[in-house]
């Protein structure tokens, strides 16, 4: 693969253009990843209203009607739902595990068996997330994207 970068001061902002022999699958990938790498989502923490970029979350949690949102280092919240999250997270690299939580498949370290028919994921802050059996496959199939 070859990469060329032309510094041009007279644009104002960045422009990619992609020019690939592969089917639409990867082009979709490419265009995902490179809209998502500087996008942000405004959050709350205990004192002020920050920005997150969406790279930088883990996962995300519902918990008394706010999300909770989980970084290496930090916790934020936001008063919406789960739902309106997942949808803005779904052509990322975000999928929902349990009714509740919703994980950054990069930020999985680790993934073993649980009992009943579940999964234990070791996460790169060393937090531990258990799957639903009800959301394994959803999760196998966005690794599986993922990684093609």
């Amino acid at each position: 693969m070859k990469l060329k970068v032309i510094q041009n001061k007279e644009l104002r902002e960045d422009e990619i253009e992609v020019n690939t022999p592969f089917d639409e699958t990867h082009i979709k990938r490419i265009s995902n990843y490179i809209s998502a790498f500087n996008q942000t989502i405004r959050v709350k923490d205990e004192r002020k209203e920050t920005v997150v970029f969406i790279d930088d979350i883990q996962y995300l949690e519902w918990v008394d009607k706010q999300v909770f949102l989980y970084t290496v280092d930090a916790m934020y919240f936001k008063s919406t739902t789960l739902q309106a999250i997942a949808q803005l997270l779904d052509k990322h690299s975000f999928v929902r595990i349990s009714k509740t939580t919703i994980v950054n498949i990069h930020a999985i370290k680790h993934i073993e068996p649980y009992p009943n028919h579940r999964l234990l994921l070791q996460l790169i802050s060393e937090e531990k997330l258990i799957v639903n059996r009800n959301y394994i496959k959803k999760l196998r199939d966005k690794i599986r994207e993922e990684t093609l």
